[in-house]
């Protein structure tokens, strides 16, 4: 089981949207978790990850969840995609971003 942490701002609009996409990963049989959590909290909740999104709203601090996690991936999620609350743009990406 692969493990995708979301960061945002707050955590509240990007927990729907990890539920929706979480849905839609289980719909397809991948073997993926996700999880959303504010960036606030992202040195603990991003430990166990093998990807860390952040939202638009928190791309700012991409440089710095890069520098707490080295050896982990990190993307930003597309606006237009988090916008719409598109979860098949964003299964895409997972799905792209860890090799599956």
């Amino acid at each position: 089981m692969k493990n995708v942490t979301m960061l945002c701002a707050a955590g509240t609009s990007t927990h729907i949207f990890a539920v929706k996409v979480q849905e839609a990963l289980d719909e397809q049989n991948a073997p993926v978790r996700v999880n959303a959590w504010s960036v606030a909290q992202a040195k603990e909740q991003g430990v166990d990850s093998e990807l860390i999104l952040l939202t638009p709203q928190v791309q700012f601090e991409a440089e710095l969840v890069r520098a707490l996690f080295p050896d982990k991936r990190v993307e930003v999620i597309d606006f237009n995609a988090f916008a719409a609350m598109d979860a098949d743009a964003v299964v895409a990406q997972i799905k792209e971003a860890l090799g599956l």
